[in-house]
């Protein structure tokens, strides 16, 4: 049966070169799990689970630069253009960003309307551990979705404005339509809370979430939306768990790649579609988040190659390889709850948990503590967001949402080719188009560009 299922769904894979992947029915006959280990088997596939997040939001974030020469050697149009925020993003020679993750949530259905049906068997507490997984992987699946190919989270216009297709069923006969923003938002957050009590405590391998995992997606998606004061109880209800900062002084500067897969801040591992031109040394970290680190910041050494152009590119992955982690960790918890109790005028308790993290960031001796009046805190906070937080497939959102704040709001800038291309604060652009062969295909409605 396992064997099966592996076929099946790389048969499934194969559809999305060139189509919209769930707009068109497979030829193939869809297997159903009849039992927890073939419902496993599904859900350990780290290809489908855990290696296939979007790229384009990384490439779009502005963190870093490339010269003109290794541009237009860009053999991908989807990455060409992302980088530039121009032209059809995604073509239909290429795989893309909007299909891809169907694949993952078309395999969560398929377990979820098993269990529903009866059709699994097995021991219950087992199955409530598959039924959460299958559901917190859809929410997490949908919130990257979202990032890409729907607006900032905004309460007044959420009703109204277009989200991504909330496929809740495995039928592929049922039509593809764009669900409101709000009912996307609405959707994720209900599958967090059927999948929180009933994730496990913990799990033998980091592929596979947790309920700490659980309740850093919900401090995550609460934060997308400004909503603090929740995502500051699930931050910090999940840093009552056993937890552990990396001390920076413990690692070795002198390894090509210096954190490992799986470290001890790792809650969820995933990881971010990579292209080529996001490896040492083709990109080149933007100076202005290169000048952010202090000498003495060993985030400046641990995340960052030095070229022998004197440019830097980034190598600082929690995959231990040049291929970018996207997945969920503690010190984005810290982060989460430093910026909402910022948010909520806790001046002194954000900064106690800022220096908290900082304090495993430094080299011994050369850190001080931090101290900002409370018109400065959140400014800082944010600053230490992006720079620990540099190359996560975060950059993106944060981009999004902090430019509804107009103090925070940034305008991107890249030069290419003899050209300047700008992308200013609230632009069409940041909402990723969705490939023209899945709107030919569902009807659905087309981003703006």
């Amino acid at each position: 049966m396992k064997n099966t299922i592996a076929i099946l769904l790389l048969g499934l894979l194969g559809l999305t070169a060139c189509e919209g992947f769930l707009d068109r029915k497979p030829d193939k006959t869809l297997v159903v799990p009849s039992s927890l280990q073939d419902a496993r088997a599904l859900l350990n596939n780290t290809y489908v689970f855990n290696t296939s997040y979007p790229g384009a939001p990384e490439v779009a974030a502005g963190d870093f630069y490339l010269n003109t020469a290794d541009w237009l050697a860009i053999g991908q149009p989807s990455v060409k253009n992302s980088y530039i925020w121009q032209g059809e993003i995604f073509n239909e020679s290429e795989r893309n960003e909007w299909s891809v993750p169907y694949i993952t949530v078309y395999t969560c259905n398929v377990i979820l309307k098993a269990l529903q049906q009866g059709q699994i068997t097995g021991q219950e507490q087992e199955a409530d551990q598959v039924r959460a997984t299958a559901l917190f992987f859809r929410s997490y699946t949908f919130y990257h979705l979202l990032v890409e190919f729907a607006g900032a989270w905004d309460g007044a216009t959420a009703e109204t404005e277009p989200g991504v297709a909330l496929r809740l069923d495995p039928d592929l006969n049922i039509p593809s339509t764009r669900a409101s923003l709000r009912q996307c938002y609405e959707q994720i957050l209900d599958d967090m809370r059927q999948a929180l009590p009933l994730l496990p405590e913990t799990a033998a391998l980091k592929t596979m979430p947790t309920r700490k995992a659980g309740l850093a997606l919900l401090a995550r998606i609460h934060l997308s939306m400004g909503q603090y004061e929740q995502a500051l109880g699930h931050a910090r209800d999940a840093l009552e768990y056993p937890h552990q900062l990396l001390d920076f002084n413990t690692l070795d500067a002198s390894e090509p790649f210096p954190f490992a897969r799986y470290n001890q801040e790792v809650l969820l591992h995933t990881l971010i579609a990579t292209p080529g031109i996001l490896y040492p040394p083709t990109m080149k970290v933007d100076s202005g988040l290169m000048d952010l680190y202090s000498e003495g910041d060993l985030r400046k050494q641990l995340y960052f190659q030095q070229n022998p152009d004197g440019t830097h590119s980034f190598r600082g992955s929690f995959d231990g390889t040049p291929v970018l982690f996207g997945g969920l960790s503690v010190s984005e918890l810290y982060l989460i709850e430093a910026e909402c109790l910022a948010r909520m005028d806790q001046t002194l308790e954000a900064l106690q948990v800022l220096n908290a993290l900082l304090a495993s960031r430094w080299k011994k001796g050369d850190f001080a503590t931090i101290s900002a009046g409370s018109d400065k805190v959140l400014a800082l906070i944010l600053t230490e967001r992006r720079k620990e937080l540099a190359f996560r497939g975060i950059r993106w959102a944060d981009l999004k949402r902090l430019n509804k704040e107009p103090r925070f709001a940034v305008t991107l800038k890249r030069a290419v080719d003899g050209r300047e291309y700008v992308l200013p604060p609230g632009d069409d652009r940041y909402v990723f188009p969705i490939p023209e062969s899945v709107i030919r295909q569902t009807g659905m409605e087309q981003n703006p560009r």
